[in-house]
């Protein structure tokens, strides 16, 4: 009958509108996003789909690739934080197996004066000791992040342990005759874990020391 051929066509005219329609406005944008998918996979974290619509209301689509980049921005940031980890590690390591390596050889060969091998024993220990430090910190580290170990919360006295870590650095800001300045209030106490922060200073005291020009300014402050 004729209603029912019109009925046909309709079907027919919409079966391919809606192919027409899943085809361009959502199956090409899944496939970009597969094939980016497979990218990341590869190690590729710097890809980013353009959104579907340049103007207008989203569709769901383009929040879906909104969330992709996002993820993908975050995938490169940590790539990147990673990559400049291993490369300080490798530098920070590299400093105290030197200071092991040259005293040691002079005490064997005989080059360091009789009075000077208690000093360079001294030194050499520490050395060691910092070399030991580094390697603990790192393995704390990659089992936190793992989520190996969990923080050991408890009720410290904040400003005595940042003094302690940067007397720590005492003979870093002395090698480049650095300027440092200290106001610390007195009796702020902290639930946390002591050893956790004690890494986050740490890494904060070596930056700024690192990074200050020679005969600069370093402060630490700490208010209530």
């Amino acid at each position: 009958s004729i209603l029912g051929n019109y009925l046909l066509c309709t079907c027919v005219l919409l079966a391919v509108l809606f192919g027409l329609f899943w085809r361009y406005a959502i199956g090409k944008p899944l496939r970009k996003i597969a094939g980016a998918a497979r990218k990341v996979a590869g190690g590729d974290f710097s890809i980013q789909i353009p959104p579907t619509q340049k103007k207008g209301r989203k569709i769901e689509i383009d929040v879906l690739i909104e969330d992709f980049n996002t993820m993908t921005r975050e995938l490169a940031s940590n790539e990147m934080l990673k990559s400049d980890f291993i490369a300080n590690v490798s530098h920070e390591i590299k400093a105290p197996l030197s200071i092991i390596q040259s005293y040691t050889k002079a005490l064997k060969d005989g080059t360091a004066a009789p009075e000077q091998h208690k000093q360079y024993m001294d030194t050499i220990i520490t050395a060691t000791k910092n070399l030991n430090s580094m390697i603990t910190n790192i393995l704390k580290l990659n089992k936190l992040e793992n989520q190996q170990i969990y923080p050991s919360v408890k009720t410290y006295d904040l400003g005595e342990q940042l003094c302690e870590c940067l007397l720590s650095f005492e003979g870093a800001w002395e090698a480049k005759d650095l300027e440092i300045h200290a106001d610390v209030e007195e009796d702020i106490l902290v639930d946390n874990d002591a050893e956790l922060l004690a890494l986050v200073w740490n890494n904060l005291f070596s930056n700024a020391i690192k990074f200050t020009e020679p005969h600069g300014k370093v402060s630490l402050s700490l208010k209530a």
